[in-house]
């Protein structure tokens, strides 16, 4: 692992920050009860989002839809302000890892509007991740938001014993996890294709990854319950907290 303390990647992140007629947003949602070990990285981002200058934005308000769109409907709306200059999601089981460095570092290519990293399962769910990812404030950007949320078919989710289940009725293939009515699914199986050459896929290292390393240029930590990190993801925790100091 590179050796250099935190205080010095801080420093080098303040040589980064830099004047912006709009600030980047870092966007959370959740409305149910945040455990300690999330609680810990909510404030890492807000700690980042000081450092670079950047609006730290987390809602929590009853939002009447499927959990799994709620994240595109609250980014969408946020990014139709035209008050930032784009959005980074991040699921509150993820956290900045480095911080000395900025969004602009991964969004800089002006060709690019939407960032987003792979699924370690890309093999069953598709290449992507929606866990965390960024989008630009431009008309492409903003395209793409409308066109995803707009894919969001209301009458195939209901409410049972207050969870969010779809219809019974629908095949096995329409209710599969992460598939055509879920955010992700509908991302890698219309959007992605649709979108290609305007979609920037990082290696599952730097945006999406349990176990983050320095030396392999991670830049987000996210500790999702699935395979493999499922059985270790305390540990995991445990480790990016300690690596990261």
């Amino acid at each position: 692992m590179r050796k250099f303390t935190r205080s010095k990647r801080i420093i080098g992140a303040k040589r980064l920050t830099r004047k912006r007629e709009k600030p980047w947003a870092i966007v959370q949602y959740d409305n149910r009860d945040i455990p300690d070990k999330h609680a810990k990285l909510i404030e890492i981002n807000k700690e980042y989002c000081k450092l670079h200058g950047y609006k730290y934005i987390f809602r929590k308000e009853h939002i009447e839809m499927s959990p799994w769109w709620i994240k595109v409907k609250i980014c969408k709306e946020l990014l139709e302000t035209n008050k930032y200059s784009g959005i980074l999601w991040l699921d509150t089981d993820a956290a900045i890892f480095d911080s000395s460095i900025s969004l602009e570092k991964f969004t800089n290519n002006s060709e690019k509007h939407f960032f987003i990293g792979m699924d370690p399962l890309d093999k069953v769910f598709g290449p992507i991740n929606a866990g965390v990812w960024m989008v630009k404030n431009t008309s492409i950007g903003n395209k793409i938001m409308k066109e995803w949320i707009s894919l969001y078919k209301k009458e195939n989710w209901m409410k049972i014993d207050n969870a969010w289940k779809l219809e019974p009725t629908l095949s096995k293939i329409e209710k599969k996890w992460a598939g055509i009515n879920f955010e992700q699914g509908v991302f890698n199986q219309i959007l992605r294709l649709k979108y290609k050459k305007y979609i920037q896929i990082y290696p599952l290292i730097i945006l999406t990854h349990w176990k983050p390393e320095f030396k392999e240029g991670s830049f987000i930590g996210h500790f999702y319950n699935t395979v493999p990190a499922r059985y270790k993801t305390d540990y995991y925790l445990n480790r990016f907290h300690r690596v990261r100091k």
